[in-house]
């Protein structure tokens, strides 16, 4: 106010929420008994001070209608905005300043085409949300249920909503940390065994919980939607007890109808449901599974009761989780959902890797049981994934490094720790930290534009695929802990102790040690005939212990077919639920039979013959046999210890079946001792009987194979990308001793020269070290210990990019840039343009620069000055990120 004129106003936005493109609507009144012109200036400032538009108006007061203005919300950059109202007279002294009021422009939903770095702390210090985007972290997280947000939205980061309902779906994860709940009720139960304990709190099958947490999500979802949340995380290290627990939920009323329900899905009658439990129910309402306590007394070896309330509580589980994202979309279907801390596939716990994956787009999970490899194949583009950090240094680079390129979009910083950040950004003094400073170079590259590079390829596999059985997983775990207090076992021994865990690492870090990469296919996917419809040539099972009849069934169709079938031992000798069987399901397509013997006799095996094509005379597997209880019938023995058969070779149709009767749990081992070439060789060479060799070769320099060395391979249109990555077992802290520990270390973690050849020559690119190796076949090169090296191998080389546009605009205009990658000879694969955009005085300007998709090898980009930008030169540097070629063009922006 200015003198005796008093102007008053009352500035109104119709919503508080807009969307890109759309129209803000608004209102003025002004309020004074004076006569007199005004002038009105509306602006919309972003929270980076931008001057993004101005309306300027003229009226005569007194007026006190409503006065309207809108804006149309073109190129928005930040979440939060303002509107901000000025009155000037005529000769523009002000008469009222300033009105302001927020408004919200929701995010669009992410392509989830880039990387993201996101801190796990709601900073409660002032400016560290600034302060840690120095680091390159771009995202944070809002905890439910009444997150502060201002910091993030001061800082333009966007978030994801954390742990809606892990009341619900971790209930004895939350409580048991504090010693509460599951302790106790596990105690009480080892004391007791009574029943009614295991009917589990918040029952998942309970109409009345169901409706709660409903009402909590919904709640959430309509509070928070607005802000376009990265993703909707249902839960934080979910499962059905306290992670994968074991204990036998849940004999709830609830559960026990459902189940009742599932049952007679399954069998239909309940005839056939006593003849497979051994039972005897008069009716559907008497039936109830049994505790593991239970079927272990049973001693024959039928543990069905038991496995089918496992399978039952695992739908359950994935259902769950089902309902919570039905709810979240009832209200917001834009945006991924899913859970965080996601655990092994277990027994207990509900994760079933197979199953989840048909109800998620959206996971966290820790890489445990090489349930991240199970994700990748089961879901690949369809899961956005991220891994969360607790460390920093080499270690740390090398788990971003490795997650990347088997196709993580982001990694959540753990940082709270004593409620405030002492990694990255220390708080309350906003210092940095060693290990911010530590990993910023990283996480700057993470986000250069190789993520959205390869995120536009395709992750390459073998026709190799892996046996996911989940009922082998039970009948594993109900076999490895018979003779042990199962109450005992927490939930570090379910990953450290058990066997068939290491079985699967053992086999994964196999083929990859031989340059090859697999899929794992599940139960179901084997059921409908994907061996055969997916064109793999070999299936592994690795002590595939319980199939169903139609598994069998396809997979010997599989093998009629053409099909090389491989197995450890130990396969088919239940079926899906668990109940065993007289003789295995396969063994006649082995050519083996079961004996009454149980001796296993100590010693590694040696083959001792060829068979036809396959040469493996002479190979020593390092390795004991696993049965003692076969003998050969139709198979071919090529190998014998104490006269029992190994290497047990069988035609069939087409194909050919092998049973190895060897025991390869411990090859995760072997390869970090300096051992297991017999079991390379083996493998190398049942595999190139289907014509399955490594196109890509690595050598050391003398031309030995390396070992440890994960070949990974993206193709995008006529581009193979090949990144070379150190691959030692992700967590041998827990599966091996000290001195595996250090052998580690040394063998895996070391920077090594290496030699990569191929058969064609082709044009090859150091797409991290932006330079030009050559038109070749072979490349010498040195593999850092803890970084990858990634090549780009291309028919073509990179001649020029060129930048079209304006030379000149003016301040508040929208800058049209046109970007294409010029290629000599002439091709039109997909790329990506890193584009840097620097202001007059040589600041970077972070929120006009980008990574950009390239269609064909051109991108089109637009920069949408603001009316206050700088004037004067400013300078964009656009690099191709599979060549590393760059360019600078200026733009007189006036």
């Amino acid at each position: 106010m200015q003198g005796d004129i008093k102007v008053n106003i009352v500035l109104e936005l119709e919503k508080f929420f807009y969307r890109r493109g759309e129209e803000l609507r608004g209102r003025l009144t002004f309020i004074t008994n004076a006569s007199l012109k005004v002038i009105t200036e509306i602006n919309w400032i972003d929270v980076y001070g931008r001057l993004v538009k101005r309306l300027v108006m003229e009226e005569r007061l007194p007026n006190n209608e409503y006065i309207p203005f809108s804006f149309q919300l073109d190129n928005p950059l930040t979440i939060r905005n303002y509107i901000i109202c000025r009155v000037y007279d005529n000769d523009r002294k002000v008469l009222f300043d300033e009105r302001k009021l927020e408004f919200i422009v929701t995010p669009d939903p992410d392509p989830w085409d880039d990387y993201v770095v996101l801190i796990w702390n709601p900073g409660r210090t002032p400016g560290y949300f600034e302060k840690i985007k120095e680091l390159g972290i771009n995202a944070g997280m809002a905890h439910c249920p009444n997150p502060p947000l201002d910091g993030l939205l001061n800082a333009n980061l966007r978030f994801y909503l954390c742990q809606m309902v892990p009341k619900w779906l971790a209930f004895y994860h939350q409580t048991g940390r504090k010693g509460l709940e599951w302790q106790i009720l596990r105690q009480e139960y080892a004391r007791t065994r009574d029943k009614r304990l295991l009917r589990r709190k918040r029952c998942l099958n309970d109409p009345v919980m169901m409706a709660k947490y409903k009402e909590i999500i919904q709640d959430l979802v309509s509070r928070f939607k607005g802000y376009g949340p990265l993703w909707y995380d249902i839960s934080d290290e979910a499962g059905i007890g306290d992670l994968v627990g074991a204990f036998d939920f849940c004999f709830s009323d609830h559960c026990l109808r459902e189940f009742r329900a599932w049952l007679r899905s399954v069998y239909g009658t309940l005839e056939k449901l006593n003849e497979e439990w051994g039972t005897n129910f008069k009716t559907w309402d008497e039936v109830v599974p049994m505790t593991v306590d239970e079927v272990r007394k049973r001693k024959d070896g039928n543990f069905s009761p038991w496995a089918d309330h496992r399978t039952f509580m695992e739908i359950t589980f994935a259902r769950a989780i089902q309902r919570c994202r039905e709810w979240i979309m009832e209200l917001d279907n834009t945006r991924p959902i899913g859970i965080t801390g996601a655990q092994m596939p277990s027994a207990y716990g509900g994760y079933d890797w197979w199953r989840l994956c048909q109800v998620m787009d959206f996971v966290e999970p820790y890489n445990i049981g090489n349930n991240r490899e199970m994700i990748r194949s089961f879901a690949g583009k369809n899961m956005i994934c991220f891994i969360t950090l607790f460390e920093t240094g080499n270690r740390a680079k090398w788990l971003l490094w490795y997650h990347m390129l088997h196709g993580d979009k982001g990694v959540i910083l753990w940082d709270y720790d004593d409620a405030k950040g002492t990694r990255y950004v220390v708080e309350p003094s906003l210092e940095f930290g060693k290990g911010g400073l530590e990993m910023k170079e990283t996480f700057l590259e993470l986000r250069s534009g190789i993520v959205k590079l390869l995120s536009h390829a395709d992750f390459e596999v073998d026709p190799i695929a892996i046996h996911y059985s989940h009922p082998s997983i039970h009948a594993h775990w109900i076999l490895e802990t018979m003779n042990e207090d199962w109450l005992r076992r927490t939930n570090t021994d379910e990953r450290t102790k058990s066997r068939f865990l290491k079985l699967r690492e053992s086999i994964t870090k196999l083929i990859e040690d031989l340059g090859l990469q697999y899929d794992f296919i599940s139960y179901e996917q084997v059921e409908r005939g994907e061996l055969i419809g997916k064109g793999y040539k070999v299936f592994i099972m690795p002590s595939s212990i319980a199939i169903s009849p139609r598994e069998a069934e396809e997979i010997r169709k599989f093998v009629e077919n053409g099909g090389i079938l491989i197995v450890d031992g130990m396969v088919g000798l239940m079926d899906e639920h668990c109940k065993t069987l007289e003789k295995g399901l396969l063994d006649d397509l082995f050519g083996i039979k079961r004996t009454s013997q149980r001796r296993l006799p100590k010693g590694e095996i040696i083959i001792c013959r060829d068979y036809e094509g396959l040469k493996v005379k002479g190979i020593k597997l390092e390795v004991p046999p696993l049965e003692g209880n076969i003998e050969a019938s139709e198979g071919v023995p090529l190998a014998f210890i104490d006269r029992i058969p190994a290497v047990i070779v069988r035609p069939y149709g087409k194909g050919i079946a092998i049973y190895l009767n060897a025991d390869l749990t411990d090859y995760y081992l072997l390869r970090i001792r300096g051992k297991g070439e017999g079991l390379r060789e083996l493998f190398r060479r049942i595999f190139a009987l289907a014509n399955i060799v490594p196109r890509y070769i690595v050598t050391d320099c003398k031309g030995n194979r390396v070992v440890g060395v994960e070949v990974i391979r993206y193709r995008c249109n006529n581009a193979v990308y090949l990144a070379l990555i150190n691959n030692p077992t992700i967590r041998i802290s827990e599966l091996g001793q000290v001195e595996d520990v250090e052998a580690t270390e040394r063998s895996f973690f070391r920077s090594r020269e290496i030699k990569v050849r191929w058969p064609d020559e082709v044009h090859v690119y150091d797409v991290r070290g932006k330079r030009y190796l050559g038109f070749t076949n072979e490349v010498t090169l040195t593999l850092p210990g803890y970084e990858p090296v990634i090549l780009a191998l291309l028919p073509y080389r990179v001649r020029a990019v060129n930048v079209i546009s304006s030379n000149s605009c003016r301040r508040g205009d929208v800058l049209y840039i046109t970007i294409q990658v010029v290629r000599d000879p002439e091709d039109y694969s997909d790329t990506v343009f890193r584009v840097d955009v620097f202001d007059p005085d040589g600041n970077f300007v972070d929120y006009y620069s980008g990574n950009f998709f390239a269609k064909n090898g051109k991108a089109y980009i637009t920069i949408p000055f603001a009316l206050n930008d700088k004037p004067g030169k400013w300078r964009i540097v656009v690099t191709e990120i599979v060549s590393g070629v760059r360019v600078e063009k200026y733009i007189t922006v006036r």
